[in-house]
């Protein structure tokens, strides 16, 4: 935006300095009353007719209108007597030379200048696109004239115009030097004001099709009509394309006109957003854009034909586009009034020479005599690009704002990141670390430009990041490879990674990566599929536990009904040792089928009701039926307050007893002391089995109460003790504690409430 606000201020400056540079040395402006006019529509009359009818077709104060009356055909004539006494405004030096009489209106086609006097009749006639005097470098712009000095007081003086549209310019004489430096001057400043819209054009062009940009499309079209447009009214367009004659010409002059119409219709539409803002006006700006691109089609016929039928259209056309952006402009004042003053401003100059033409149309007694052409180029340059540079802060908010948002989406992804599990990673051609975010736990640290299979294998194994490594160098995509890792305190972690290969296209633009992904904490879903398979495996053991326990009621009866016949041989009396030995035998086998009934009634959640005993009770009883068991370099004592307490089931203490105590003669060796205390709370019972054995990890402390979890090598575990207490005390609504170091021993606490009561803190 800067270089184009400075090719403003240059182009100012140039103006400025085009305009003081040259004054107008020896020429001079023929001022209204100097000419009187009148216009044959027919074309028909001869100079020597009108000079015959002078005094009734040059009228005094003959209305000026004539020379803004829209024409009737190709073949009208517009007729200009010119006053004598407008020579003597030439210094009396310029008088010895020939005199230059000029009509700066590029809009002329062809004049014809007739002196008439008592020596004789002189003409010289004028045309645009004639090929022969541009072929000998002769031919100008608009009509010029060279005039005898010895006839400038005898002779009477006529001007005829041929032309397509009502005439703007202004009648001049000049001597040489006055001539060369006023049509120099004009030639640069056209050259400049041509050469900046070029490059306006190609700008707004390429800045439109970069950006896809409809508003710069259609503000490029307008820039190229125009640009055509002047072109061919000066004749640049025909001294460079070496075909077509003058129909062609004046059917783009006519065409172009039209297509300038109906571009500013397009983009008046767009920049001022009225499909939004404006819709019922954004419809009529569809069907009007329809009816000029019409009249474009019909401009275009026109101009081969010759039918000057357009020519009478042109003033209502050019009515109606400035009627239509000023009301457009209204309707975008209520909702973007800042777009649409921005659009007024920049298009004031313009809007300001179209009003000027309009009133000359229209109602030229209100209008200036002349309106000059290279003021109207100017302003129309000056208003483009000023457009031009609109567009550019358009660019730049676009700009900022998509850089804002960019901004925003990289903070709130980088939340979402840290929020969430995930963690995103990509590589380089080298398979070296190039971008981390989020969280990398379980992961120790990742540090970019370090190998990123590396880091994963230092974690995992080299057999489990194989696939990972080989989908990255083959540059293929992977899903869903889970890693078992090794995390900090030994704690078991798992991670899930998936990846994809970056496009060829957006890694260029990335430059670095070419592979990407995700890592994903999947620690707490394996350990949930994992109770999901040892539940699985639970109901499993249930099922087999009930065909194991039928078997072992099989061998237990037997057991039974032999003690009862040795029981019913044996004498007391004579072998009292013997008597306490049955009775032993017959509780153990007692107490054996009932454990395999509450097992198989536990893994299955329906066991029959039995009765229940207070829970100080239910433990001296289990504890009786545990010590014949125990070695005998095992010691265990109960400790604890006896009375009412919640009431429990026999066979279930016994059960919880029973694995307690097993586990806690294994973490002893054999060899050592087990200490059970029962305490009362205020809501129910409280039971503590410690022991002073090697005591556990923190690792295996948290994954103790998991089923078919054991840290026993020999085989002799299978998982399900500590699995089963919990499940025992959950029936009673109570919880379990476990408290341990290694070298310290373990204590499981066990909490049971009174029925009905809350549980305890």
């Amino acid at each position: 935006m800067r270089r184009l606000s400075c090719l403003v201020l240059v182009l100012l400056a140039v103006l400025a300095l085009s305009s003081c540079s040259h004054g107008d040395g020896g020429s001079a402006f023929v001022s209204r009353s100097e000419i009187a006019t009148f216009v044959d529509v027919a074309g028909v009359l001869s100079s020597d007719e009108v000079d015959a009818r002078r005094v009734e077709l040059f009228e005094p104060d003959r209305s000026f209108a004539t020379r803004f009356t829209p024409l009737a055909s190709t073949s009208t004539q517009i007729w200009m007597r010119i006053d004598a006494d407008v020579f003597h405004a030439l210094p009396e030096s310029s008088l010895v030379e020939p005199v230059i009489l000029m009509f700066d209106d590029n809009r002329v086609r062809e004049a014809e200048f007739h002196a008439i006097g008592p020596g004789g009749r002189q003409s010289q006639t004028w045309q645009k696109f004639s090929r022969t005097e541009a072929g000998r470098g002769t031919g100008f712009r608009y009509p010029v004239f060279l005039l005898n000095p010895v006839l400038l007081d005898q002779a009477r003086f006529y001007l005829s115009i041929r032309t397509d549209a009502p005439i703007r310019g202004n009648l001049r004489i000049a001597d040489f030097q006055g001539f060369a430096a006023f049509y120099d001057r004009g030639t640069r400043l056209l050259t400049l004001l041509l050469g900046v819209r070029i490059a306006v054009f190609a700008y707004i062009l390429a800045l439109g099709l970069f950006l896809k940009s409809r508003t710069n499309l259609w503000l490029a079209a307008l820039v190229g009509t125009g640009l055509l447009q002047v072109s061919v009214e000066n004749g640049f367009f025909q001294a460079t394309v070496p075909f077509g004659g003058d129909d062609l010409t004046r059917s783009l002059v006519l065409g172009s006109l039209f297509a300038t119409y109906v571009t500013l219709i397009g983009f008046t539409t767009r920049f001022l957003r009225l499909h939004v803002r404006a819709p019922r006006i954004f419809a009529a700006a569809i069907l009007f854009t329809k009816f000029l691109v019409a009249l474009t089609v019909v401009a275009l016929v026109d101009g081969f034909a010759d039918a000057g039928i357009m020519s009478i259209v042109v003033p209502y056309a050019r009515l109606a586009v400035l009627l239509f952006t000023i009301v457009a402009i209204a309707a975008a004042l209520q909702r973007g009034p800042r777009r649409a003053l921005s659009f007024f401003l920049a298009w004031l100059p313009v809007m300001g020479a179209v009003g000027l033409r309009v009133l000359q149309d229209f109602t030229p007694q209100w209008a200036p005599a002349a309106i000059s052409y290279e003021a109207t180029i100017i302003g129309i340059t000056l208003s483009l690009t000023l457009f031009a540079i609109l567009s550019s802060m358009d660019v730049q908010r676009r700009e900022f704002r998509l850089k804002a948002n960019i901004r925003q989406n990289v903070e709130r992804f980088k939340a979402f990141a840290e929020i969430g599990t995930d963690a995103s990673w990509e590589v380089d051609a080298h398979g070296r670390l190039s971008f981390f975010a989020g969280r990398s736990s379980p992961l120790p640290r990742l540090r970019l430009g370090e190998p990123f299979a590396d880091l994963i294998e230092r974690v995992s194994s080299p057999e489990a990041t194989a696939p990972v490594r080989a989908a990255i160098e083959g540059n293929v995509p992977f899903d869903n490879v889970r890693l078992r890792l090794t995390a900090p305190r030994d704690e078991e972690r798992w991670i899930s990674l998936s990846g994809r290969p970056i496009p060829p296209l957006l890694g260029e633009r990335m430059r670095s990566s070419v592979y990407r992904g995700l890592i994903r904490d999947v620690s707490e879903e394996v350990e949930r599929e994992g109770r999901r398979m040892m539940e699985q495996q639970v109901f499993a053991l249930g099922q087999l536990a009930g065909s194991v326990a039928h078997e072992i009621n099989n061998l237990i009866h037997p057991i039974l009904n032999l003690t009862k016949r040795l029981r019913s041989r044996h004498k007391p009396d004579t072998d009292p040792e013997g008597g306490r030995m049955l009775d032993l035998i017959e509780l153990s086998s007692r107490q054996a089928a009932k454990v395999v009934s509450e097992l198989l009634q536990t893994m299955r959640g329906d066991r029959v009701m039995e009765v229940e005993r207070p829970l100080s009770t239910a433990l001296n009883q289990a504890l009786d039926a545990i010590r014949p068991a125990l070695p005998s370099s095992v010691g265990i004592e109960l400790h604890g307050e006896d009375g009412d307490g919640p009431l429990v089931r026999v066979g279930d203490m016994l059960q919880v007893l029973g694995n307690l105590v097993s586990n806690a003669v294994h973490a002893m060796d054999g060899q050592g002391a087990i200490h059970i205390e029962l305490s009362k709370l205020e809501r129910g019972m409280k039971m503590t089995v410690s022991d002073n054995g090697h005591g556990m990890e923190e690792r295996v402390r948290l994954r103790a109460l998991q089923p078919f979890f054991s840290t026993k090598t020999d085989g002799k575990g299978t998982g399900v003790g500590l699995y089963i207490v919990q499940r025992i005390v959950s029936d009673y609504k109570g919880w379990v504690a476990i408290d341990s170091a290694p070298g310290e021993g373990t204590s499981v606490t066990i909490y049971i409430p009174d029925p009905g009561g809350p549980d305890a803190d």
